[in-house]
Formats: C-alpha cells, structure tokens, sequence
C-alpha cells in the first residue's frame, strides 16, 4: 500500500525535529521540490515557521534555513492547587511569555476561583501584546483527579467474545470525544479519579543511569528487570520503554494546560466539573482546553526540563497542602483505568490511627504527613514558614519536616518494590526544606525497599518547583496544538481571524 504524502503539519514536525532545509525535507519525506515549496509556503503564511539564509553550502549558493516560529501563536496555562497557584502565557515553544500569581481566596470555590483565572489570562494577553486569535489553547492543572472513564455504575465497553482487541491508538480515533467524568464513587465520594492523576507526584520507569552511592549495595538493573515475580499491564500492554514521551515534552496537539489536584474530569470533594472548565474557556478564548491533575502536569514538566529529564522511569512525589504521586514509566505517563493512578496520600498507614482524612477515610498518610497536618502541630503560618524553619536549623521543624519525610518514604518504598523506579522526584511546597525532608524519605526508602530496586535508585528534590506544572501544562497544550493532525486541521480551516486552532484529541 503506498503512503500518503507528508502533509504540511508532518513538514512542520519535521522542521521541529531538526531538518533545516527544503531540500533536506523533499528527501525525507519524498516530495517533490513543488510539493515541498507549497507546504513550506502554507506554513509560512501561517506564522508557524521562517526561513533565513545561512544553511550549509555544497558549493553553490547555500540554501535558506527553515526554521520553527515559536512566537507564532501562544497557549495559555495554569497550575491551581489547593491554596496556591501559578497562570501564564507561553509561546509555542512552551516559554513563558509572562506568569502571574493565581492563589485562591481561602475557602473559595472553582466556580469562584475560574472566572478569576480567566480575567487574568485576559490581564497577560494584554501585558504582552498578544492579541486573542493568536492563542491556540490552553491547559489548567487542577487539584482534583480527572475521569475518563465510564461513569461508576456503567459497565465498561468491552470488545465480543473472540473479538479482537482494538490497539490502543485504534481506540483513541474510533472513542468519541466524550468530556472526562467525574468518579463520584472513589473514596466513599469525596475525592475524585483521574485518568491523569497520580495525585500529587509522579513517577517515570525506565533504565535510568543515574546510581545511588548513598544506598544499599545491589547490582540489579531498574526498568524492565524489575521483580521477575510479576510484570505490570497497563493499557492492555505490558509497559517497558516504548511509548515514550518526547523529549521536548511537545508534539502532539492543539489546546491548552490546567493542572487539577486530584482525579481526572472533576473532584466532588472540591467541586472542580471538567466540562465546566472547558467550556468556559473555549467560551472566553474560542479555544479547546485540556484538564489534567496537578501531579500529573508537574511530573511532565520535570520530565521535560526538569530533574526527570533523560530518565524513563520515574515516581514524582508532591508534598504541599496534600500529597500525591505521578507516574512515567518507559517515558510514558500512566493514568490508570480511571485516571486515579498515583493517589499515593490517601493510602492507609500504620501512624496514621483514626486520624480522619479529607477524603473520607481514616488512617491516610495526608492525614497525618500532609502540609494541613503538618501546620497543626507547627507554630508556622503556612508550609513556606514551616521551610524556613527547617532551612533555619530550628530543632523542631527540621525533626517535624524529617518526621513526615520519613512516613512518605514507607509507602514510596512500597512504589519502588513494586515498580522499580530509577528516580524519584519530590515536588512540591514542603521540598523548599528540602535536606530534612529527603533525609527521611531515604532513609525509610533504602531501609525498607529491596537492595535490588534501591541499587540504582536516585532520590531528588524538583528543579523547576512552582515552574514544574506551567512547564507541564505548555507541554500538553502544545501536544495537541502541534500535532500534524491538529496543524492540518487548522490550515486548512475557513480564515476567521482565529489563526491556528483545533478540537483534536491530544496523543498519549
């Protein structure tokens, strides 16, 4: 069967991997030099590349260098936890353009603190000169788990007996569009799932290079090699180090980012409604919006620029008012069947007696390691003054900060025998008191998890700190907004001022 030929959003993926020239791309693609010539003018009319003079001469006159146009549009982002928060403007590289604080009111709702967010991005656009058609998409990391899948009490859609069963990307083209739901079953109704939650950290499993000369000796590998006794299914694969995300953390299609505290498609404990939040967007801006879990965007922006950059398998642990986890393993996020992967805060510890937690349950690790935990026994205002305490050498807060690191550590200990992380990345408000903190976690970690898994286990604070769900939240909304699908969809949609924009799903 002969392939089709590339289109001008594959021209432009193309562009952004690195080649430079049009002749370099008619011998990739194996178009023409008028095929070539008109996808290059499609999208230099669209403002997606440029082109100067300085390419490599082979002994003529050198030929014009293509190059991306990252200020050609922007995407708008934003991190909303539970008592802080970060939006932006980035361009279609993922910078940020301009940032602003985005904290919410104390005990304000999401139907109070979305209109805020928007009137804000409004604020930025105009800061930066950027005039609404231009931007593209948007992404909002919320403090709620984001659900895709079907409601609690529908029966999943399955394929008939003897039938086969459809590829995951099968079944990402053929499934409708359907808006993330919310789970109101999980954990007695209070706290949402997600299908990119992983609560409040991450983690990425992969062969990590890394070593830890801090742990117990071993010489086993991490990544596939892990605990032969069993082997983990995800997405009816067996997860290894395919389906990796890309290094950029960009490519696939058109939209936006907002990170969600909890689970996927809307948090009944908080009142987060994903359908909502999109629609309000698009509704403001003419834009699609993607919704994911706070976590979950972080873990991907440390993967693309951060700590968790080049490793494949790593847990992401976030410490702040509550606490949660995101995973990537093979260089892939893993949201679970529901999106509720990663709710690491809410498993029940021995410590943590009949302490009740905010999600309903009793005896959760927040409940008692939590940031609101934490404060309670603390003379500090808030989780920064409780850092600088620690930072300060203040007996107390530095043996509470440990304390608290040290029972995160028994259930990340538990993560890494069973998923065998190569790194692990705390995140988060408390990681500003990063010694005592990290002390604890590894000290639980290499004391309780096998020498194998620990051999060369890394255990770091996060590099980009607040910047971490931004920088995650640019990386989904460009995934969809630069997707060759996306860019094809919006090339060659009627002109309405609106220069680049699509409803395509983004790619795992």
């Amino acid at each position: 069967m002969s392939r089709r030929p590339a289109t001008s959003g594959e021209v432009l993926r193309l562009v952004r991997e690195g080649v430079a020239t049009r002749a370099d791309l008619g011998r990739v693609t194996g178009l023409s030099r008028p095929a070539v010539a008109a996808r290059v003018a499609e999208l230099l009319a669209a403002g997606l590349l440029t082109e100067r003079d300085g390419g490599p001469s082979t002994g003529g006159r050198p030929p014009a260098r293509l190059e991306f146009a990252a200020t050609g549009g922007a995407v708008l982002v934003a991190n909303l936890g539970h008592s802080r928060g970060q939006i932006a403007v980035c361009d279609l590289a993922g910078t940020v353009l301009a940032e602003a604080p985005a904290d919410p009111p104390p005990d304000a709702t999401p139907a109070q603190i979305l209109p805020r967010v928007l009137d804000q991005w409004t604020d930025l656009l105009t800061k930066t000169a950027i005039p609404p058609h231009h931007v593209h998409g948007a992404a909002l990391a919320i403090p709620a788990a984001v659900n895709s899948g079907p409601p609690p009490n529908e029966p999943p859609v399955t394929a008939p007996t003897g039938a086969p069963r459809p590829t995951s990307a099968q079944a990402r083209h053929a499934a409708p569009a359907s808006e993330p739901r919310t789970n109101p079953d999980k954990r007695r109704g209070t706290t949402p799932t997600s299908d990119a939650t992983l609560g409040a950290g991450a983690l990425v499993s992969a062969g990590g290079t890394g070593t830890n000369p801090g742990g117990p000796p071993g010489t086993a590998p991490t990544g596939d090699a892990a605990f032969g006794g069993g082997a983990l299914v995800s997405g009816g694969e067996h997860v290894s180090s395919a389906d990796r995300v890309p290094g950029s953390g960009f490519g696939a299609e058109q939209g936006g980012g907002v990170g969600v505290p909890g689970v996927r498609g809307g948090d009944p404990g908080f009142g987060w409604v994903v359908g909502d939040v999109a629609a309000a967007v698009r509704e403001r801006f003419g834009v699609v919006a993607d919704v994911e879990n706070e976590a979950n965007l972080a873990a991907l922006g440390e993967h693309a620029a951060g700590a968790a950059r080049g490793a494949d398998d790593v847990l992401f642990v976030k410490v702040s008012t509550g606490i949660g986890a995101a995973l990537i393993m093979g260089g892939r996020l893993q949201r679970g069947a529901l999106g509720a992967a990663g709710e690491i805060g809410h498993v029940r510890v021995a410590e943590g007696g009949d302490v009740v937690c905010r999600c309903g349950g009793v005896g959760c690790l927040e409940a008692v390691a939590g940031g609101a935990a934490l404060l309670a026994r603390s003379p500090a205002a808030d989780l920064a003054g409780l850092a600088a305490l620690a930072r300060g050498g203040d007996p107390a807060a530095v043996a509470l900060v440990r304390e608290a690191g040290r029972r995160i550590g028994t259930v990340v200990a538990d993560a890494v025998n069973l998923l065998n992380p190569s790194l692990v990345v705390l995140g988060g408000d408390l990681t500003a008191a990063a010694e005592p903190l990290l002390a604890g976690v590894r000290a639980a970690v290499y004391e309780r998890a096998t020498a194998v898994a620990t051999s060369r286990l890394r255990i770091e604070p996060s590099r980009l700190g607040d910047a971490a769900g931004l920088r995650g939240a640019a990386a989904l909304a460009l995934r969809r907004v630069l997707s060759p699908d996306a860019v094809d969809a919006a090339l060659s949609a009627p002109r309405s001022g609106k220069s680049h924009s699509t409803n395509a799903a983004p790619e795992d």
